[in-house]
């Protein structure tokens, strides 16, 4: 582009500028990236609270279903015992 104009002085002012552009760019994409960084670290904390959150949870409704599970083997052996009872 700078030899466009013709003249040797404004190719070197012109390329000089190109490089200073891009350099600029990358630092800007940088400084996106590292934003996108410390989003997605932040985001997979918050999924690791949920998780364990979740997996509390889990542990809570299946400690609940095995007593549930004992109460009912319990419930129909008292029935097995009062059937046995009533045929003596």
């Amino acid at each position: 582009m700078g030899q466009s104009f013709g003249a040797s002085s404004h190719y070197a002012v012109i390329s000089n500028l190109g490089e200073l552009c891009m350099v600029l760019m990358v630092l800007i994409l940088i400084d996106e990236v590292d934003k996108d960084v410390k989003a997605a670290t932040e985001f997979e904390d918050f999924l690791d609270v949920v998780g364990e959150h979740d997996e509390a949870q889990v542990i809570e409704k299946m400690n609940r279903k095995e007593k549930e599970k004992v109460k009912g083997s319990q419930k129909e052996q008292i029935i097995l015992l009062e059937e046995v009872e009533i045929e003596l």
